[in-house]
């Protein structure tokens, strides 16, 4: 049993690892309101929450390389052509206006499939 626990937590280990650093589990997701139905950034809430992410992953770079962004779009309601149309919109739109920042022009940003959510919106995660 021993030996099961502790090649557990060499795996563990090795897979928190990446070249000799820990690798922080925390990922920062941003999520970007949008009126129901809607797929324009308009709101002062959703540029207020566009420039926190875009900050943040400014801050991110400073320390270490951001690879990636994961920009997922989100629908209400059942699944749909519609409202994943609307889901993949919400994403696109927030990816334009972040690559609008050349600061951020060297990042992959990575659309995956719409998804069901509670609320529409986009969110951003950093990678």
């Amino acid at each position: 049993m021993d030996e099961v626990v502790l090649l557990t937590a060499i795996l563990l280990m090795s897979i928190l690892t990446n070249s000799g650093k820990v690798v922080d589990q925390s990922k920062s997701v941003f999520e970007i309101p949008f009126d129901q139905g809607k797929t324009e950034i308009l709101s002062g809430e959703q540029t207020s929450k566009l420039n926190e992410a875009r900050d943040a992953v400014i801050e991110a770079q400073k320390k270490a390389r951001v690879e990636r962004l994961i920009i997922e779009g989100y629908f209400t309601g059942p699944a749909s052509s519609n409202n994943a149309n609307l889901a993949n919109a919400r994403a696109a739109a927030t990816k334009r206006w972040l690559q609008r920042d050349e600061r951020l022009s060297g990042i992959a940003m990575n659309t995956p499939p719409p998804a069901s959510g509670e609320r529409p919106l986009a969110k951003i995660s950093i990678r």
